[in-house]
């Protein structure tokens, strides 16, 4: 099986974690921090997507952690359009499928492309050409308007996927625009200085068949 040179969408289970799942066609990485003892950062090699997540979809739009602020339960939301999958993370089931946009408030003629866990309050929905802001506690967007992508300054218009994680960097997140990928500082979404780099020449290690 060949690297993949671009993905999907990425999720963590939480904003914190110290774990990166990876979403591509049929098949999904993970991504392990290193620590001291114990082996440098690595992806593991892939699996089916089936085999870790039963009755999702492949080719999934995007993914992200979330915490029910109702039930307060833990899940990985999976987005194949316009459809919303809750992936229970203690018991790996499904706990529910709903409707995206009447989930999350969001515009129906906008399908988003990447979503990201900005804090422990905050999702961003990535869309062609910019995104919009989902407060979870209130569960609506806020503000409630479409925000353009100049606001990431440096970031191309189109956003396909995202990762946050320990196993990267305090502080920083990262956006994916297909094979690029993007450093951003969060206190004031500025695209660093290094960006972008390609998936293939930095995020090799442990995937399989890497040249």
């Amino acid at each position: 099986m060949m690297c993949p040179d671009s993905f999907d969408a990425l999720s963590s289970r939480s904003e914190k974690d110290s774990l990166i799942f990876a979403f591509k066609g049929a098949r999904y990485w993970i991504y392990k921090e290193g620590s001291t003892g114990s082996p440098i950062s690595h992806w593991t090699g892939s699996s089916p997507i089936s085999n870790g997540f039963p009755n999702i979809p492949t080719n999934i739009d995007a993914a992200f952690s979330y915490i029910d602020p109702e039930t307060r339960i833990r899940y990985i939301c999976l987005v194949k359009w316009p459809q919303v999958y809750y992936f229970n993370i203690v018991d790996s089931t499904i706990s529910r499928i709903r409707d995206f946009p009447d989930a999350f408030d969001m515009p129906r003629d906008q399908q988003i492309t990447a979503a990201h866990r900005w804090d422990k309050n905050t999702l961003y929905f990535f869309v062609p050409f910019g995104f919009y802001v989902y407060d979870i506690p209130s569960q609506k967007l806020s503000p409630s308007f479409f925000q353009p992508m100049t606001s990431f300054r440096g970031m191309p218009a189109r956003v396909t996927a995202t990762a946050a994680s320990r196993a990267f960097s305090s502080g920083n997140f990262y956006l994916f625009s297909d094979m690029d990928v993007y450093e951003i500082r969060t206190r004031d979404r500025q695209v660093l200085r290094n960006s972008p780099f390609s998936v293939a020449s930095h995020w090799q290690k442990g995937l399989d068949n890497c040249q």
